[in-house]
Protein backbone atom coordinates (compact mmCIF):
# COMPACT_ATOMS: atom_id res chain seq x y z
CA UNK A 1 0.00 0.00 0.00
CA UNK A 2 3.25 2.08 0.55
CA UNK A 3 3.35 2.33 -2.93
CA UNK A 4 0.70 4.18 -3.89
CA UNK A 5 1.29 7.49 -2.78
CA UNK A 6 5.04 7.05 -4.70
CA UNK A 7 3.20 6.20 -7.62
CA UNK A 8 0.26 9.25 -7.62
CA UNK A 9 3.26 11.35 -6.45
CA UNK A 10 5.37 10.18 -9.70
CA UNK A 11 2.40 10.41 -12.15
CA UNK A 12 2.17 14.23 -11.03
CA UNK A 13 5.63 15.09 -11.49
CA UNK A 14 5.26 13.41 -14.90
CA UNK A 15 1.90 15.52 -16.09
CA UNK A 16 2.42 18.77 -14.93
CA UNK A 17 6.09 19.79 -13.41
CA UNK A 18 8.55 20.76 -15.55
CA UNK A 19 12.22 19.80 -16.12
CA UNK A 20 13.86 21.22 -12.90
CA UNK A 21 10.53 19.76 -10.98
CA UNK A 22 8.39 22.95 -10.22
CA UNK A 23 5.53 23.29 -9.18
CA UNK A 24 2.12 22.31 -11.38
CA UNK A 25 1.47 25.93 -11.75
CA UNK A 26 4.49 26.43 -13.46
CA UNK A 27 3.36 24.44 -16.68
CA UNK A 28 2.52 25.87 -19.66
CA UNK A 29 1.47 22.58 -21.61
CA UNK A 30 -1.81 21.65 -19.39
CA UNK A 31 -4.13 21.61 -22.43
CA UNK A 32 -2.56 18.74 -23.62
CA UNK A 33 -1.91 17.30 -20.22
CA UNK A 34 -5.68 17.72 -18.81
CA UNK A 35 -6.37 15.19 -21.10
CA UNK A 36 -4.04 12.83 -20.53
CA UNK A 37 -5.21 13.69 -16.28
CA UNK A 38 -8.72 12.91 -17.45
CA UNK A 39 -7.67 9.30 -18.39
CA UNK A 40 -5.87 8.92 -15.49
CA UNK A 41 -9.05 9.72 -13.66
CA UNK A 42 -10.83 7.73 -15.52
CA UNK A 43 -8.61 4.37 -15.25
CA UNK A 44 -8.42 5.20 -11.06
CA UNK A 45 -12.38 4.87 -10.98
CA UNK A 46 -11.89 2.19 -13.11
CA UNK A 47 -9.78 0.03 -11.02
CA UNK A 48 -11.75 1.25 -7.83
CA UNK A 49 -15.14 0.76 -8.97
CA UNK A 50 -15.20 -3.30 -8.15
CA UNK A 51 -14.79 -2.19 -4.50
CA UNK A 52 -17.67 0.07 -4.97
CA UNK A 53 -20.82 -0.81 -3.66
CA UNK A 54 -24.10 1.29 -4.51
CA UNK A 55 -25.42 2.13 -1.04
CA UNK A 56 -27.77 5.00 -1.64
CA UNK A 57 -31.39 5.26 -2.03
CA UNK A 58 -31.55 7.51 -5.05
CA UNK A 59 -29.14 5.62 -6.90
CA UNK A 60 -30.89 1.86 -6.86
CA UNK A 61 -34.38 4.23 -7.74
CA UNK A 62 -33.07 5.77 -10.60
CA UNK A 63 -31.73 2.52 -11.84
CA UNK A 64 -34.53 0.63 -11.20
CA UNK A 65 -36.71 3.51 -12.90
CA UNK A 66 -33.66 3.13 -15.92
CA UNK A 67 -34.34 -0.52 -16.28
CA UNK A 68 -38.10 -0.32 -16.52
CA UNK A 69 -37.50 2.75 -19.23
CA UNK A 70 -35.74 -0.03 -21.58
CA UNK A 71 -38.38 -2.08 -21.37
CA UNK A 72 -41.24 -0.03 -22.30
CA UNK A 73 -39.56 3.05 -23.70
CA UNK A 74 -41.85 6.20 -23.79
CA UNK A 75 -41.42 9.83 -23.76
CA UNK A 76 -41.79 11.05 -20.47
CA UNK A 77 -43.56 14.37 -20.08
CA UNK A 78 -44.67 14.77 -16.47
CA UNK A 79 -43.43 13.67 -13.32
CA UNK A 80 -41.53 14.50 -10.26
CA UNK A 81 -37.97 13.65 -11.32
CA UNK A 82 -36.46 14.84 -14.60
CA UNK A 83 -36.25 12.57 -17.29
CA UNK A 84 -33.28 12.78 -18.98
CA UNK A 85 -31.45 10.55 -16.27
CA UNK A 86 -33.68 7.62 -16.98
CA UNK A 87 -33.22 8.06 -20.96
CA UNK A 88 -29.38 7.94 -20.13
CA UNK A 89 -29.44 4.88 -18.19
CA UNK A 90 -31.99 3.32 -20.21
CA UNK A 91 -29.94 3.79 -23.38
CA UNK A 92 -26.96 2.92 -21.53
CA UNK A 93 -28.96 -0.83 -20.83
CA UNK A 94 -29.66 -1.47 -24.20
CA UNK A 95 -26.48 -1.42 -24.77
CA UNK A 96 -25.04 -3.83 -21.97
CA UNK A 97 -27.41 -4.84 -19.68
CA UNK A 98 -26.02 -5.19 -16.34
CA UNK A 99 -27.78 -3.08 -13.69
CA UNK A 100 -25.14 -2.64 -11.63
CA UNK A 101 -21.97 -1.88 -13.48
CA UNK A 102 -23.26 -0.71 -16.53
CA UNK A 103 -24.66 2.26 -14.79
CA UNK A 104 -21.71 2.81 -12.68
CA UNK A 105 -19.99 3.30 -15.81
CA UNK A 106 -21.91 5.96 -17.03
CA UNK A 107 -21.65 7.65 -14.20
CA UNK A 108 -17.52 7.37 -14.15
CA UNK A 109 -17.45 8.37 -17.68
CA UNK A 110 -19.80 11.80 -17.11
CA UNK A 111 -17.43 12.42 -14.40
CA UNK A 112 -14.25 12.26 -15.26
CA UNK A 113 -14.87 13.54 -18.75
CA UNK A 114 -16.03 16.65 -16.83
CA UNK A 115 -12.69 18.00 -16.50
CA UNK A 116 -11.52 18.96 -19.93
CA UNK A 117 -14.54 21.67 -20.12
CA UNK A 118 -13.98 22.59 -16.62
CA UNK A 119 -10.79 23.33 -17.28
CA UNK A 120 -11.09 25.27 -20.31
CA UNK A 121 -13.34 27.30 -18.70
CA UNK A 122 -11.80 27.76 -15.89
CA UNK A 123 -8.72 28.82 -17.85
CA UNK A 124 -10.61 31.60 -19.96
CA UNK A 125 -11.85 32.76 -16.78
CA UNK A 126 -8.74 32.49 -14.19
CA UNK A 127 -6.20 31.43 -16.16
CA UNK A 128 -4.18 28.27 -16.97
CA UNK A 129 -2.74 27.91 -13.46
CA UNK A 130 -5.71 28.51 -11.49
CA UNK A 131 -7.75 26.48 -13.95
CA UNK A 132 -5.27 23.10 -12.98
CA UNK A 133 -5.75 23.85 -9.46
CA UNK A 134 -9.27 24.21 -9.98
CA UNK A 135 -9.76 20.37 -11.74
CA UNK A 136 -7.75 19.38 -8.86
CA UNK A 137 -10.40 20.63 -6.20
CA UNK A 138 -13.13 19.20 -8.48
CA UNK A 139 -11.79 15.60 -9.41
CA UNK A 140 -10.08 14.82 -5.97
CA UNK A 141 -13.26 15.80 -3.60
CA UNK A 142 -13.91 13.26 -1.74
CA UNK A 143 -18.22 13.46 -2.13
CA UNK A 144 -17.50 14.05 -5.58
CA UNK A 145 -15.16 11.16 -6.17
CA UNK A 146 -17.64 8.94 -4.08
CA UNK A 147 -20.70 9.97 -6.32
CA UNK A 148 -19.17 8.86 -9.33
CA UNK A 149 -19.55 5.18 -8.29
CA UNK A 150 -23.19 5.26 -8.42
CA UNK A 151 -25.85 6.13 -11.04
CA UNK A 152 -26.80 9.51 -9.55
CA UNK A 153 -28.46 12.81 -11.72
CA UNK A 154 -25.10 14.74 -10.47
CA UNK A 155 -22.58 13.95 -12.67
CA UNK A 156 -23.87 13.87 -16.06
CA UNK A 157 -25.77 17.28 -14.60
CA UNK A 158 -22.64 18.79 -13.92
CA UNK A 159 -21.03 17.86 -17.25
CA UNK A 160 -23.85 19.61 -19.20
CA UNK A 161 -23.40 22.35 -17.12
CA UNK A 162 -20.02 22.87 -16.88
CA UNK A 163 -20.22 22.83 -21.09
CA UNK A 164 -22.81 25.79 -20.73
CA UNK A 165 -20.51 27.26 -18.09
CA UNK A 166 -17.75 27.55 -20.67
CA UNK A 167 -19.92 28.37 -23.19
CA UNK A 168 -21.24 31.39 -21.48
CA UNK A 169 -18.08 32.46 -20.59
CA UNK A 170 -16.88 32.14 -24.14
CA UNK A 171 -19.78 34.30 -24.99
CA UNK A 172 -19.37 37.38 -22.64
CA UNK A 173 -15.51 37.51 -23.53
CA UNK A 174 -15.97 37.27 -27.30
CA UNK A 175 -19.19 38.64 -27.22
CA UNK A 176 -20.64 35.98 -29.15
CA UNK A 177 -23.99 35.38 -29.82
CA UNK A 178 -23.84 31.87 -30.84
CA UNK A 179 -21.89 30.80 -28.08
CA UNK A 180 -24.80 32.06 -25.97
CA UNK A 181 -27.04 30.11 -28.21
CA UNK A 182 -25.33 27.15 -27.49
CA UNK A 183 -24.88 28.10 -23.86
CA UNK A 184 -28.46 28.13 -23.42
CA UNK A 185 -29.09 24.19 -25.33
CA UNK A 186 -26.58 22.73 -23.20
CA UNK A 187 -27.85 24.53 -20.18
CA UNK A 188 -31.50 23.42 -20.97
CA UNK A 189 -30.12 19.79 -21.24
CA UNK A 190 -28.69 20.19 -17.38
CA UNK A 191 -32.23 21.42 -16.18
CA UNK A 192 -33.36 18.08 -18.35
CA UNK A 193 -31.49 16.38 -15.53
CA UNK A 194 -31.62 18.36 -12.05
CA UNK A 195 -33.42 21.37 -11.46
CA UNK A 196 -30.72 22.92 -9.63
CA UNK A 197 -30.21 24.45 -13.22
CA UNK A 198 -33.59 26.07 -13.23
CA UNK A 199 -32.64 28.42 -10.57
CA UNK A 200 -28.96 28.88 -12.79
CA UNK A 201 -30.81 29.69 -15.52
CA UNK A 202 -32.65 32.77 -13.91
CA UNK A 203 -29.12 33.99 -11.73
CA UNK A 204 -27.30 33.99 -15.21
CA UNK A 205 -30.14 36.16 -16.72
CA UNK A 206 -30.22 38.42 -14.00
CA UNK A 207 -26.13 38.35 -14.14
CA UNK A 208 -26.78 39.33 -18.11
CA UNK A 209 -29.59 41.92 -16.87
CA UNK A 210 -26.67 43.75 -14.81
CA UNK A 211 -24.41 43.47 -17.94
CA UNK A 212 -27.16 45.22 -19.91
CA UNK A 213 -26.17 42.69 -22.91
CA UNK A 214 -30.33 42.38 -24.02
CA UNK A 215 -29.25 40.18 -26.97
CA UNK A 216 -27.02 37.65 -24.90
CA UNK A 217 -30.30 37.81 -22.24
CA UNK A 218 -32.81 36.54 -24.56
CA UNK A 219 -30.76 34.48 -26.81
CA UNK A 220 -29.47 32.07 -23.48
CA UNK A 221 -32.89 32.72 -21.80
CA UNK A 222 -35.64 31.45 -24.53
CA UNK A 223 -33.02 28.49 -25.49
CA UNK A 224 -32.30 27.43 -21.61
CA UNK A 225 -36.12 27.15 -20.91
CA UNK A 226 -36.97 25.07 -23.54
CA UNK A 227 -37.08 22.23 -21.17
CA UNK A 228 -38.74 23.49 -18.18
CA UNK A 229 -41.21 25.12 -20.14
CA UNK A 230 -42.13 22.31 -21.73
CA UNK A 231 -41.67 20.07 -18.43
CA UNK A 232 -43.91 22.34 -16.51
CA UNK A 233 -47.04 22.43 -19.51
CA UNK A 234 -46.56 19.06 -19.27
CA UNK A 235 -46.97 18.60 -15.47
CA UNK A 236 -50.07 21.12 -15.26
CA UNK A 237 -51.86 19.44 -17.97
CA UNK A 238 -51.11 16.22 -15.78
CA UNK A 239 -51.43 17.55 -12.52
CA UNK A 240 -53.12 21.05 -13.08
CA UNK A 241 -49.57 22.62 -11.24
CA UNK A 242 -46.90 24.07 -13.47
CA UNK A 243 -44.48 23.62 -10.52
CA UNK A 244 -45.51 20.39 -9.74
CA UNK A 245 -42.12 18.47 -9.76
CA UNK A 246 -40.38 21.37 -7.76
CA UNK A 247 -43.03 21.64 -5.07
CA UNK A 248 -43.11 17.24 -4.91
CA UNK A 249 -41.11 17.07 -1.70
CA UNK A 250 -42.94 16.63 1.40
CA UNK A 251 -42.02 19.64 4.06
CA UNK A 252 -39.69 19.08 6.70
CA UNK A 253 -39.41 22.20 8.29
CA UNK A 254 -36.98 22.52 11.60
CA UNK A 255 -39.43 23.19 14.75
CA UNK A 256 -37.13 23.91 17.23
CA UNK A 257 -33.57 26.07 17.65
CA UNK A 258 -31.90 23.28 17.34
CA UNK A 259 -33.01 22.02 14.07
CA UNK A 260 -32.88 25.25 12.73
CA UNK A 261 -29.03 25.74 13.85
CA UNK A 262 -28.60 21.87 11.96
CA UNK A 263 -29.83 23.22 8.64
CA UNK A 264 -27.73 26.19 8.76
CA UNK A 265 -24.34 24.44 9.39
CA UNK A 266 -24.76 21.21 7.46
CA UNK A 267 -24.43 22.75 3.94
CA UNK A 268 -21.35 24.64 4.87
CA UNK A 269 -19.92 21.55 6.85
CA UNK A 270 -20.34 19.31 4.02
CA UNK A 271 -19.14 21.94 1.66
CA UNK A 272 -15.88 21.93 4.09
CA UNK A 273 -15.75 18.07 4.11
CA UNK A 274 -15.81 18.24 -0.09
CA UNK A 275 -13.05 20.87 -0.41
CA UNK A 276 -11.09 20.31 2.57
CA UNK A 277 -9.29 22.45 4.89
CA UNK A 278 -6.62 24.62 2.63
CA UNK A 279 -9.28 25.80 0.40
CA UNK A 280 -12.07 25.67 3.04
CA UNK A 281 -9.88 28.67 4.28
CA UNK A 282 -8.82 30.17 0.84
CA UNK A 283 -12.73 30.50 0.28
CA UNK A 284 -13.24 32.21 3.25
CA UNK A 285 -10.20 34.57 2.75
CA UNK A 286 -11.67 35.37 -0.94
CA UNK A 287 -15.15 35.64 -0.23
CA UNK A 288 -14.77 38.92 0.69
CA UNK A 289 -16.18 40.43 -2.93
CA UNK A 290 -15.46 43.65 -3.92
CA UNK A 291 -17.84 45.96 -5.93
CA UNK A 292 -16.63 44.57 -9.29
CA UNK A 293 -16.94 41.29 -8.37
CA UNK A 294 -21.08 41.82 -8.16
CA UNK A 295 -20.87 41.96 -11.58
CA UNK A 296 -18.82 38.31 -12.20
CA UNK A 297 -21.69 36.41 -12.99
CA UNK A 298 -19.94 33.43 -11.35
CA UNK A 299 -19.65 35.10 -7.81
CA UNK A 300 -23.10 35.94 -8.13
CA UNK A 301 -24.31 32.49 -9.27
CA UNK A 302 -22.50 30.87 -6.10
CA UNK A 303 -23.95 33.51 -3.74
CA UNK A 304 -27.63 33.68 -4.58
CA UNK A 305 -27.22 29.94 -5.00
CA UNK A 306 -25.80 29.26 -1.74
CA UNK A 307 -28.86 31.78 0.00
CA UNK A 308 -31.38 29.56 -2.01
CA UNK A 309 -29.79 26.60 -0.47
CA UNK A 310 -30.41 27.23 2.75
CA UNK A 311 -33.79 28.63 2.28
CA UNK A 312 -34.90 25.98 0.65
CA UNK A 313 -33.30 24.16 3.77
CA UNK A 314 -35.11 25.80 6.59
CA UNK A 315 -38.16 25.61 4.69
CA UNK A 316 -37.80 21.74 4.63
CA UNK A 317 -38.07 21.46 0.83
CA UNK A 318 -34.75 20.06 0.55
CA UNK A 319 -33.00 17.36 2.60
CA UNK A 320 -28.81 18.59 3.52
CA UNK A 321 -27.07 15.53 1.70
CA UNK A 322 -23.71 14.89 0.90
CA UNK A 323 -24.49 14.09 -2.92
CA UNK A 324 -26.47 17.62 -3.46
CA UNK A 325 -23.01 19.49 -2.55
CA UNK A 326 -21.35 18.82 -6.37
CA UNK A 327 -22.97 21.93 -7.41
CA UNK A 328 -22.10 24.10 -4.77
CA UNK A 329 -18.23 22.95 -4.30
CA UNK A 330 -18.20 23.48 -8.45
CA UNK A 331 -19.86 27.09 -7.90
CA UNK A 332 -17.46 28.05 -5.01
CA UNK A 333 -13.68 27.23 -6.95
CA UNK A 334 -14.07 30.13 -8.70
CA UNK A 335 -13.88 32.32 -5.24
CA UNK A 336 -11.29 29.92 -3.87
CA UNK A 337 -9.76 30.54 -7.50
CA UNK A 338 -9.54 34.48 -7.09
CA UNK A 339 -6.69 34.64 -5.01
CA UNK A 340 -4.00 31.48 -4.58
CA UNK A 341 -0.93 32.74 -3.57
CA UNK A 342 -0.43 31.50 -0.50
CA UNK A 343 -0.69 28.17 -2.43
CA UNK A 344 1.76 29.74 -4.62
CA UNK A 345 3.80 30.68 -1.93
CA UNK A 346 3.68 27.63 0.63
CA UNK A 347 3.25 24.49 -2.10
CA UNK A 348 5.91 24.51 -4.44
CA UNK A 349 6.01 20.81 -5.34
CA UNK A 350 3.61 18.03 -6.40
CA UNK A 351 4.59 16.24 -2.98
CA UNK A 352 3.26 19.08 -0.91
CA UNK A 353 0.46 19.59 -3.48
CA UNK A 354 -0.63 15.78 -3.20
CA UNK A 355 -0.51 16.25 0.54
CA UNK A 356 -2.94 18.84 0.70
CA UNK A 357 -5.31 16.75 -1.02
CA UNK A 358 -4.48 13.60 0.76
CA UNK A 359 -5.16 15.51 3.67
CA UNK A 360 -8.75 16.53 2.56
CA UNK A 361 -9.52 12.91 1.84
CA UNK A 362 -8.14 11.20 5.16
CA UNK A 363 -9.93 13.67 6.82
CA UNK A 364 -13.46 12.43 5.87
CA UNK A 365 -12.28 9.42 8.02
CA UNK A 366 -12.26 11.56 11.33
CA UNK A 367 -14.71 13.81 10.64
CA UNK A 368 -17.92 13.34 8.51
CA UNK A 369 -21.69 13.63 7.85
CA UNK A 370 -23.67 10.72 7.23
CA UNK A 371 -20.59 8.40 7.38
CA UNK A 372 -19.55 9.03 3.93
CA UNK A 373 -16.19 7.23 2.66
CA UNK A 374 -14.36 8.56 -0.86
CA UNK A 375 -15.26 4.69 -2.06
CA UNK A 376 -18.96 4.18 -0.95
CA UNK A 377 -19.16 1.20 0.82
CA UNK A 378 -21.80 -0.73 2.95
CA UNK A 379 -21.60 0.21 6.94
CA UNK A 380 -21.92 -3.56 7.38
CA UNK A 381 -20.96 -5.74 5.23
CA UNK A 382 -22.83 -9.19 6.27
CA UNK A 383 -25.72 -7.44 3.76
CA UNK A 384 -23.16 -8.37 0.97
CA UNK A 385 -22.70 -11.89 2.20
CA UNK A 386 -26.71 -12.39 2.97
CA UNK A 387 -26.82 -11.29 -1.18
CA UNK A 388 -24.76 -14.04 -2.01
CA UNK A 389 -26.27 -16.32 0.14
CA UNK A 390 -29.64 -14.96 -1.14
CA UNK A 391 -28.75 -15.30 -4.97
CA UNK A 392 -29.33 -18.39 -6.03
CA UNK A 393 -32.95 -18.58 -4.15
CA UNK A 394 -33.94 -15.24 -6.06
CA UNK A 395 -33.32 -17.16 -9.24
CA UNK A 396 -35.69 -19.79 -8.16
CA UNK A 397 -37.97 -17.08 -7.19
CA UNK A 398 -41.34 -15.26 -9.12
CA UNK A 399 -41.77 -12.43 -6.74
CA UNK A 400 -39.35 -10.56 -4.26
CA UNK A 401 -40.54 -8.24 -1.63
CA UNK A 402 -38.21 -6.35 0.44
CA UNK A 403 -39.67 -4.09 3.52
CA UNK A 404 -38.10 -1.13 4.65
CA UNK A 405 -35.27 -1.99 7.00
CA UNK A 406 -33.52 0.68 6.44
CA UNK A 407 -32.22 3.13 3.80
CA UNK A 408 -28.85 1.35 3.22
CA UNK A 409 -29.67 -2.14 3.45
CA UNK A 410 -32.84 -2.07 1.90
CA UNK A 411 -32.36 -0.72 -1.33
CA UNK A 412 -28.72 -2.75 -1.59
CA UNK A 413 -30.75 -6.11 -1.48
CA UNK A 414 -33.10 -4.72 -3.58
CA UNK A 415 -30.20 -3.43 -6.94
CA UNK A 416 -27.98 -6.59 -5.90
CA UNK A 417 -31.39 -9.19 -5.88
CA UNK A 418 -33.07 -7.38 -8.93
CA UNK A 419 -33.90 -9.18 -12.12
CA UNK A 420 -36.09 -7.20 -14.69
CA UNK A 421 -38.35 -10.80 -15.43
CA UNK A 422 -39.23 -10.94 -11.73
CA UNK A 423 -41.63 -9.07 -10.08
CA UNK A 424 -39.72 -6.69 -7.38
CA UNK A 425 -41.86 -4.95 -4.84
CA UNK A 426 -39.95 -2.51 -2.05
CA UNK A 427 -41.97 -1.29 0.47
CA UNK A 428 -40.41 1.82 1.31
CA UNK A 429 -41.02 4.07 4.68
CA UNK A 430 -43.32 6.55 3.03
CA UNK A 431 -46.47 4.38 2.50
CA UNK A 432 -49.33 3.20 5.04
CA UNK A 433 -48.94 0.19 6.39
CA UNK A 434 -52.24 -0.75 4.86
CA UNK A 435 -50.57 -0.40 2.06
CA UNK A 436 -47.63 -2.28 2.44
CA UNK A 437 -49.87 -5.29 3.49
CA UNK A 438 -52.10 -4.82 0.12
CA UNK A 439 -48.53 -5.25 -1.71
CA UNK A 440 -47.90 -8.12 0.03
CA UNK A 441 -51.06 -9.89 -0.40
CA UNK A 442 -50.70 -9.09 -3.97
CA UNK A 443 -47.19 -11.29 -4.10
CA UNK A 444 -47.77 -14.52 -6.34
CA UNK A 445 -45.85 -18.02 -7.20
CA UNK A 446 -42.24 -18.53 -5.56
CA UNK A 447 -41.62 -15.82 -3.35
CA UNK A 448 -38.54 -14.54 -1.64
CA UNK A 449 -39.82 -11.97 1.52
CA UNK A 450 -37.37 -9.60 2.90
CA UNK A 451 -39.48 -8.74 5.86
CA UNK A 452 -39.26 -6.42 8.81
CA UNK A 453 -39.50 -8.11 12.12
CA UNK A 454 -42.59 -6.07 12.82
CA UNK A 455 -44.20 -7.57 10.10
CA UNK A 456 -43.64 -11.43 10.98
CA UNK A 457 -46.88 -11.80 11.73
CA UNK A 458 -47.95 -11.96 8.06
CA UNK A 459 -46.77 -15.25 8.03
CA UNK A 460 -46.72 -16.34 11.22
CA UNK A 461 -49.15 -18.81 10.95
CA UNK A 462 -48.81 -20.13 7.46
CA UNK A 463 -46.30 -23.20 7.07
CA UNK A 464 -45.77 -22.11 3.19
CA UNK A 465 -42.44 -20.41 4.02
CA UNK A 466 -38.96 -21.69 5.27
CA UNK A 467 -36.82 -19.22 7.27
CA UNK A 468 -33.57 -18.34 5.37
CA UNK A 469 -31.90 -15.93 7.90
CA UNK A 470 -33.02 -13.91 10.52
CA UNK A 471 -31.29 -11.08 12.10
CA UNK A 472 -32.55 -8.50 15.33
CA UNK A 473 -34.05 -6.37 12.37
CA UNK A 474 -35.34 -8.55 9.65
CA UNK A 475 -35.86 -11.90 8.46
CA UNK A 476 -35.92 -13.54 5.44
CA UNK A 477 -38.11 -16.04 3.89
CA UNK A 478 -39.30 -18.37 1.01
CA UNK A 479 -42.08 -20.30 -0.07
CA UNK A 480 -42.68 -23.21 -2.51
CA UNK A 481 -45.77 -21.99 -3.90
Amino acid sequence: MFLIPTFVNVMIKKLFSDKNGETPLKKNNLCLNIWVFTLFIFLVKLLLVKFSQTVDADAVSRSLIASSWLEKPSFITKGVWAPFHFYLGGIALWIHNDVIYTLKLVSILFSSFTIPPLFYFLRRELGAEKAFVGVLIFSLSPILFRISFMFLSELPFLFFLVISFNLFSKGIKLNSDLSFLFAGLFMTIASGFRYESWALIVFLMISLLIRRDWKAFFTFGITASIFPVFWMLGNYFAFGNLLFSVKAVEVLAPNDLEGVLRKLWSFPFILFISIGPIFSFLFLKNLKLNKSDCKNPWYLLFILFFILILYKSLAGTIIPHTRFIGLITLLSIPIILKDISFIEKNIKSPLKMLSVFSVTIGLTFVYNFGAITPIPRLKNQSTAVLVEQLRPVSLKSESILIDFIDWETTYFLAINLYDNDKNLIILNSEISEEAKFEKYKSLFGNQLLILNKKHYQWIENSYEFDIIFESSDFIVLHNHD
